[in-house]
């Protein structure tokens, strides 16, 4: 949305005023970081320059009863995500600007835009809930399938399901590799937007997915990227489910977990996971257990389950005790507690709390 009504001399002010908001931000922020470190020797930093000063007054004397404050909060907000969070953030700083009887600058102008187009991609999504998969990219996937076969086979010596099974495999190793990418990279859990064929998730979350990308990005031209990397998650979903009816894949390990859930958990998730729902796990039957969700070496589940079939391994402290050691021991327990049965939950949230327990008395 472009603002030309004001006129030019307007949206010149607008934007020499915006320009002065950037420096009177990093001005603030010097002057705050020499308050912390000096309050008790020199509490007056005297940072605050005569230009800074004059230019604030001009503006209140021009405006008396602008809320000066309240403008640098926002346009300090907005410098500092290089985007809005949401509309909320976005009509307030516009209703500023205007009060001031100017346009908005053109990077907020952009922001706005960005924050429309978001917001409107959004909102087709969650009324369909579904996965958005045309018959065209399901032909092409299809299409695909039948030319790797042909080489995958090498005649009739793999079977077709073999092929099916490994190409199964593949994708849901793409899925984890993903999560655990988005995760680190901007902290969000794509993992729990989804649930199956359906996308489970609420504006704010799924809007946070965007924020939180263009934020960690520093530029609102993050957006087109995060959009496709969502479609590019949707398409694996889609895949790994085209591939599992394919293989009729009906696991009964556990009566809560589909095979392509138990999939995404590592060997040591799955040995706990088995070891709270107190399934029978020997070194006779560890093989086929793994075989049979998909997973590989039955002797590394064995050993797991062993581990966590003591209930001090799982609640004692790790060895070395450290945090980071700490963290990752919550973690697993967090992970595995989405995919036991309902009949299993308690204990295991009985035990995290310990572990978080231990965190909060000795590391904080």
């Amino acid at each position: 949305m472009k603002y030309k009504s004001f006129g030019k001399i307007r949206n010149e002010e607008s934007e020499s005023l915006w320009g002065f908001m950037d420096l009177y931000c990093l001005e603030h922020k010097r002057d705050l970081k020499y308050y912390l470190e000096n309050k008790k020797s020199n509490p007056n930093s005297n940072l605050v320059k005569i230009f800074f000063v004059s230019r604030k007054e001009s503006l209140l004397a021009e405006n008396k009863n602008f809320d000066f404050e309240d403008f640098r909060q926002s346009s300090c907000l907005l410098k500092n995500n290089k985007t809005f969070e949401n509309k909320e953030q976005a009509g307030h700083l516009e209703k500023l600007f205007y009060s001031l009887n100017m346009p908005l600058p053109e990077f907020v102008s952009n922001c706005v835009e960005e924050l429309t187009m978001r917001n409107s991609f959004m909102d087709i999504i969650l009324k369909t809930k579904l996965f958005p998969w045309s018959k065209e990219e399901k032909a092409n996937f299809v299409q695909t399938l039948e030319k790797e076969i042909k080489l995958y086979t090498l005649g009739d010596k793999v079977s077709r399901e073999s092929y099916y099974r490994e190409m199964f495999k593949s994708k849901v190793e793409q899925l984890k590799k993903f999560h655990s990418f988005v995760n680190e990279d901007i902290g969000f859990d794509f993992e729990k937007q989804f649930y199956e064929s359906r996308l489970v998730a609420e504006f704010n979350s799924l809007n946070k997915y965007f924020f939180l990308g263009e934020k960690k990005a520093g530029t609102i031209q993050a957006y087109q990227p995060l959009k496709r990397n969502f479609f590019k998650y949707v398409g694996l979903k889609n895949q790994i489910i085209y591939l599992q009816d394919l293989l009729q894949v009906n696991p009964t390990i556990t009566k809560s977990s589909s095979k392509i859930a138990l999939l995404e958990l590592s060997i040591q998730e799955f040995g706990l996971k088995l070891a709270f729902e107190e399934r029978q796990v020997t070194i006779e039957n560890c093989d086929k257990i793994v075989q049979e969700i998909g997973l590989k070496s039955g002797g590394k589940l064995y050993q797991w389950y062993n581990k966590y079939t003591s209930r001090t391994n799982r609640k004692g402290k790790p060895n070395p005790y450290t945090l980071t050691k700490l963290n990752n021991k919550i973690k697993t327990f967090e992970r595995v507690l989405d995919f036991l049965d309902e009949d299993y939950k308690a204990k295991a949230i009985d035990e995290l709390n310990i572990l978080q327990g231990f965190r909060e008395s000795d590391f904080h």
